[in-house]
């Protein structure tokens, strides 16, 4: 089964292909058009119903932050309790209800959630962005391309890579332990005896393919025809 990214002369077939799996289709030449539920866009687009839209997100019963990951496009969980804490010092706040979680009923207001949506996501447009790592009990356990406040302590970086090259190098991460040792290894196993056996078949079919000619050889050499 081909990718869906193919030529055009095969494109109609993937379309319907990349339909049926749920997939969007990238097309040379074609518009992309995702595939994903139309989610509300993280910047104050302008539109006539942007904000009536985000206050039904804000609304909705449960965590806040799981409310704008469903309903705010781009938005990670990290990202998304991010706002949570800035809006309402709590990254897991949220009320069981829809009620709860309106403007008389929920700190998360629509302008609050708004504002900490676009402080979150200005660096896309300006570049100003500030990566660091997040540490707890003297251990990295993270890292983000903007401030984070509602897990341990944020250490700004001079840049991302930097950031990077410092959690994989003195983080845990690199010494956690490999849950798939095992299965790796038997699968190396069986890989190297298949080899072996390829091998063996290998050298047995050349040495079969030699000895007619060996046995042609031996019986010119015996009538006095060998040359």
């Amino acid at each position: 089964m081909r990718s869906c990214s193919t030529p055009p002369a095969e494109s109609w077939i993937v379309s319907i292909v990349c339909r049926r799996r749920g997939k969007a289709a990238l097309l040379p030449g074609q518009q992309y058009r995702t595939s994903a539920p139309d989610k509300l866009s993280p910047f104050d687009n302008g539109a006539d119903d942007y904000y009536a839209r985000l206050a039904q997100i804000v609304a909705q019963p449960g965590p806040l932050w799981k409310t704008l990951v469903a309903g705010i496009a781009g938005l990670s969980p990290t990202a998304a309790r991010e706002i949570a804490w800035r809006v309402q010092g709590e990254p897991e706040a949220g009320g069981d209800t829809a009620e709860s979680n309106t403007a008389e009923g929920n700190p998360a207001s629509v302008l609050a959630v708004a504002q900490a949506l676009q402080e979150l996501w200005a660096p896309v447009q300006t570049g100003a962005w500030q990566p660091g790592l997040i540490e707890e009990d003297a251990t990295l356990v993270g890292f983000a391309a903007y401030p984070v406040h509602f897990r341990g302590r944020f250490s700004a970086q001079p840049s991302m890579s930097a950031a990077l090259a410092r959690y994989f190098a003195e983080s845990n991460v690199t010494r956690a332990v490999d849950a798939y040792a095992a299965q790796r290894a038997q699968v190396q196993a069986q890989v190297k005896r298949a080899q072996g056996q390829v091998t063996r078949r290998l050298a047995a079919l050349a040495a079969t393919s030699r000895r007619p000619v060996q046995r042609m050889c031996c019986a010119r050499k015996q009538t006095g025809c060998w040359r």
